[in-house]
């Protein structure tokens, strides 16, 4: 009997444990989820045939991050254009890209990032612009 009562001990001591751990590593703030900065391109942004758009976002959390996607959509043609996604165990990570504008047409394109941590706390930034055809 004493042996099941010494298991049932041991048992709650390694669970209360991984809840002291978890509770630790969240420091605090309950239900912050990631905070996302879209760098670059500017919001409304307007850009001509053959420039080169940068695509820079900073995603931050107090606590470990899980994943990330940041997505460069064509809205005329509802298709992602470029992508970049991953899963993180920092508190701060740094997105670069580029993207040339090859447009044939007048194109619209949204540049969205998603990010949520371990906790389920999620976040969404986007910005809009414009891309013009060549004349």
């Amino acid at each position: 009997m004493k042996s099941i009562n010494w298991i049932f001990l041991s048992v709650f001591i390694v669970l209360l444990s991984f809840t002291a751990c978890d509770s630790d590593d969240d420091n605090n703030h309950s239900g912050e989820p990631p905070v996302i900065e879209i760098i670059s391109p500017a919001d409304n942004s307007v850009f001509d045939h053959g420039d080169t758009i940068s695509i820079e976002v900073v995603i931050e959390h107090h606590t470990e991050l899980h994943n990330h996607l940041v997505e460069l959509i064509d809205l005329n043609h509802d298709e992602v254009v470029w992508e970049e996604k991953g899963h993180s165990h920092e508190h701060e990570l740094h997105i670069h890209g580029y993207f040339v504008n090859e447009v044939h047409h007048h194109t619209d394109f949204e540049l969205k990032a998603t990010a949520n941590d371990h906790h389920g706390r999620e976040t969404t930034e986007s910005v809009s612009f414009h891309c013009h055809p060549d004349h």
